[in-house]
């Protein structure tokens, strides 16, 4: 058998994950969240929810019959306003949903000077503060 005959093994591809981050106070990191919600009068509604990873606060919500950037940068801002956080202070955490990962929601982040942070694939730990 010559050697040009073996096939080369495939892997899958590998995922980052994102590591260790230490939260020593709030306003430090933030997770964003979306998920859908059953209500009797409106059907299937959308609940995007910002949560502060050091003390488990609610620092920005917003309920809504879309699931698009728009509603995410909203809620971003929003909060971002109302918890007086400025450039440099905050990463945001997100899961790989597509409304948090579009280039328009980065752009906006990157402007406020947010660093984003996303969750590596098949990584519930990433998410674990949201839970």
């Amino acid at each position: 058998m010559s050697a040009g005959s073996i096939q080369p093994r495939t892997h899958e591809p590998r995922c980052r994950r994102p590591g260790f981050f230490r939260v020593e106070r709030p306003g430090k990191l933030w997770h964003l969240e979306m998920t859908s919600i059953w209500v009797a009068e409106h059907g299937w509604v959308r609940l995007n929810a910002i949560i502060d990873c050091c003390n488990r606060e609610i620092v920005g919500w917003e309920l809504g019959l879309r699931w698009a950037a728009e509603e995410a940068i909203a809620v971003i801002e929003q909060a971002l306003a109302e918890q007086g956080i400025t450039a440099g202070m905050l990463t945001l955490g997100t899961d790989n949903g597509s409304a948090p990962t579009v280039t328009a929601t980065r752009l906006v982040l990157s402007g406020l000077g947010v660093a984003h942070r996303r969750g590596g694939c098949r990584d519930p730990e990433s998410q674990a503060s949201a839970a």
